[in-house]
């Protein structure tokens, strides 16, 4: 997408392939785009994302022809997918320049597309102040990055919504308030759409850090298992409560074993009735016979 990402290493020789003067743009410090804008956003506006997330990271500035394509192509990420935009701002989250990346997609009225309802708020900046917490404790697990991608989506949605929330647990029961605090933080990040596993786990986190005790009963997600190379691949899950989901028992597999022996009982009688039926037609040719005595 852009030149500062485009970069091939040969490693029988251990050389840097250059085929896009991107060598120059690094020493120049400046994001540019390979293909014709704003052509490019159209073609995929998810690269707007990370235009902004590379000008951040780099500390290099973007282009003026590539903040002039934003702006003109921004209302593109209204046809993006849901899951797309829960990957990317998933990676912004875990980043540790989700402050600044936060803003920078604010300035561009891009943010509006990712999370309408953060980018409404009128107390932004304490939304700056909690990501940068955030940023804060994911450099220090940069180095371990099983524990950054499971350990803190949790603490990455709570980072995010937790500031223009709404809390008040001492005015319902536990269960309530659990319910209650799981539809908030949905509602506050939708479109995405990331695991119910990592929602259930921000709502617990809000509400013990409210006094709040959540009830194991409460937990019906299931931990997700990402593969590696496979991000947001979900195949086994562990159960992050005790008590399963309704409609997942097991006997409801065991049960339907024995059905089964049907066929093969059916195809018994078949064998049965095949022989009267054999008996009937030799009865049929016996009047044939008083005729040839006669």
């Amino acid at each position: 997408d852009f030149t500062i990402n485009s970069l091939y290493y040969d490693p029988t020789d251990g050389q840097l392939l250059d085929f896009n003067n991107a060598m120059a743009d690094f020493k120049k410090k400046r994001v540019r785009s390979i293909l014709p804008l704003p052509a490019s956003f159209s073609e995929d506006p998810v690269r707007m994302i990370r235009a902004v997330k590379y000008s951040v990271t780099t500390g290099f500035p973007l282009q003026f022809d590539v903040k002039r394509a934003i702006k003109k192509s921004a209302n593109e990420l209204a046809r993006v997918s849901s899951s797309r935009l829960t990957e990317e701002v998933s990676k912004i989250l875990s980043s540790g320049d989700s402050a600044k990346i936060i803003a920078e997609l604010h300035r561009y009225k891009l943010l509006v597309y990712l999370l309408p309802c953060v980018s409404v708020f009128s107390r932004l900046h304490e939304v700056y102040a909690s990501l940068q917490v955030l940023d804060e404790q994911i450099r220090v697990l940069k180095e371990t990055d099983e524990a950054v991608d499971e350990g803190m989506k949790g603490q990455m949605l709570v980072a995010l919504v937790k500031p223009i929330m709404s809390v008040s647990p001492t005015e319902l029961t536990p269960e309530e308030s659990f319910k209650e605090i799981f539809g908030q933080v949905k509602t506050l990040i939708s479109p995405l759409t990331p695991p119910n596993y990592d929602v259930e786990h921000a709502a617990v986190i809000i509400l013990e850090e409210a006094g709040t005790a959540v009830p194991k009963n409460c937990l019906r997600a299931r931990r997700p298992v990402r593969q590696p190379g496979k991000p947001g691949f979900r195949a086994k899950q562990q159960k992050h409560g005790e008590t399963p989901r309704k409609g997942k028992k097991v006997t409801a597999t065991v049960a339907a074993a024995p059905v089964k022996s049907g066929p093969s009982s059916t195809s018994n009688k078949k064998r049965r009735r095949r022989k009267p039926k054999a008996a009937t037609n030799a009865i049929h040719v016996k009047p044939e016979l008083p005729a040839t005595d006669d």
